[in-house]
Formats: C-alpha cells, structure tokens, sequence
C-alpha cells in the first residue's frame, strides 16, 4: 500500500508519476459521471444530448439551449473541478489552497494586466488559428471542430440578458477555474516539480491542455494561450491570476458577439478568415510588453 501512498513533499520521479496517474483518473472518473448525470438529465427533460446538439439552430428553444448549457456545467464541474478538489483534499488535506497559491488574493494591477494580456493577444491567436487551419487534418477531426463550433455559436445566441449571464457562467467562469485548477495548479506544478525546468513544464502542459480539447484546427493558437496562462502562474505564483486571465479571455469573446448581436459591434468574430498584418504586430508587442511587466515585477519579487 506504501506505493500508493500520496506524499505531498516528495518529488522523487516515481511520486510525481503516481500523482499525474492519480489525477488523470479522477478526471475520467469524473467525465464518466458526467455523462451519466447528463444522460439523466435528459430522461427528466425528455431530451436526447446529442441529437440536440446535432439539431441546434438560432430557432432552437431557450428550454433546449437551457438544456445544453446546463449539461457543459455538469461536464465542467465533473471532469475538471470536482476532480481537482478530490485530488488536493487526498493530497494536501486542509493546506490544498496554500499548495497550488489559491490562499492570497490577487492585487488589482496584476489581475488588470493579465485579462489585458490575453485580449491583447486574440489577434495574434487568431492569426495562428489562421494557420493552423491549412495544415492537412482527418475529415473526421473537421467534422467533430465544425459541430462543436457551431454548438458554442448557437448557445451564444441570446434573446434576453439573463442567457448573456447563463453563457458567462457556462462558457467563461466555470472553464476559467477548472481548467486552470487542473492544468496550470496541479499538472504544471508536478512537471515542474519532476523537471526542475518551469519552460519544460509550461510548454508540456499546454500541450496537454490543447489535446485534451480534441479541437485540433485550433491546436496551437490555444498551445499558445495555454503557455501565456502557464507563464503567468510562474511569474506570480498566484493561480488567481491566470484563473482571471482565462476568464477575461473567454469572457471577452462571449460580451463580443453579444455586441455584434446587438448591432453594437459591427463585426462578426466567428467570419473573421484573416487579421491584418499590422493588427497582429501590435497585438504581439502588446502581449510581449505586458508579459514583461509580469517577468520584471517578479524579478522584484513584489508579486508572490
């Protein structure tokens, strides 16, 4: 049984192994719930999941959305923070907030600069997304993007405020802390632990953070976005941070087409095909000067 024994101090190769094995589990575990807990859902609302998803639309009831919706909390919450919080309570016990820096809240100059940064950066990703696309993919992975596209752009189709709300709590909070809680808090942290090599770390785990999506036209723009969330969290050891960022990022685009909805903003992000040359270089020397305030002020050790 000593082999199975969770040490929250030892970083030898073998824990850090037993510690990745472990929350890979929990995460299935908590995916295989979640689709029983939806398939449930279903029977009660007399719904069938996929052939909701299969027939969505701008028409498609607010009782069907609600449906959708509610089944993505589930499989946020199930997959990605329920097992999060079992693996650092077996873990850590009473310390799991100190563990992962979850116990000292942000200051508001870092939280602002590091939702700028990744809004910053949506012109820059959306050039890589522009690449990315040429690249030959299975037809099957094309198929499977393109209907998990147009779900999240048929949810975020909304006829009163309060679905605006229900689409940032689905779509962009509970995301925002799961993912981060997994990724960047427990699985960043143990490679980090195994390689003694923060770039190592990052860079892995955004590799794992985009093939876990299964979205592979948009497999290196969120490569991408991972190692900027990844390297916030090293240059303040603060996940509160990078849980903001995320948030900021996802946020942003759901109030965007919430705009263009409305005949505020005039373009539609989802037909964007190309970014402008020099768009781009700006977002970059904006993502890059903001991602230097983070490396400077840590470099003074102000931010903890």
């Amino acid at each position: 049984m000593d082999t199975f024994q969770i040490a929250p101090n030892d970083n030898s190769s073998h824990a850090i192994f037993m510690r990745l094995v472990l929350i890979l589990f929990l995460a299935f575990l908590g995916t295989f719930i979640a689709g029983l807990l939806v398939q449930f859902l279903g029977q009660i609302m007399g719904m069938d999941y996929m052939e909701t998803v299969q027939g969505l639309t701008k028409n498609t009831t607010t009782k069907e959305k609600n449906f959708l919706k509610t089944a993505l909390c589930i499989s946020h919450f199930c997959t990605f923070i329920l097992p999060s919080l079992a693996f650092l309570w077996m873990t850590y016990k009473k310390d799991w907030r100190q563990a992962i820096n979850l116990e000292q809240a942000p200051k508001l100059m870092p939280s602002l600069a590091s939702a700028a940064l990744l809004l910053m950066a949506f012109p820059l990703v959306q050039f890589i997304f522009s690449i990315n696309k040429q690249l030959p993919i299975p037809q099957w992975a094309i198929d499977q993007e393109n209907l998990i596209n147009n779900t999240i752009q048929q949810l975020l189709f909304v006829n009163a405020p309060s679905e605006l709300f229900f689409n940032l709590f689905t779509i962009a909070l509970l995301p925002a802390i799961g993912e981060e809680l997994l990724f960047r808090g427990i699985v960043q942290q143990n490679i980090e632990k195994g390689t003694k090599n923060s770039h190592i770390a990052i860079w892995l785990t955004a590799l794992i953070f985009s093939f876990i999506h299964f979205q592979f036209q948009g497999f290196f723009p969120r490569v991408f976005l991972g190692a900027g969330l990844g390297y916030l969290y090293v240059w303040t050891r603060n996940l509160w941070i990078p849980i903001i960022a995320h948030l900021a990022y996802n946020g942003g685009q759901i109030l965007l087409q919430y705009g263009h909805q409305q005949g505020v903003l005039g373009v539609d992000l989802n037909e964007v095909e190309t970014v402008p040359i020099w768009l781009v270089g700006l977002s970059l020397v904006g993502a890059f000067g903001l991602g230097y305030y983070f490396y400077w002020r840590r470099s003074l050790e102000v931010l903890g």
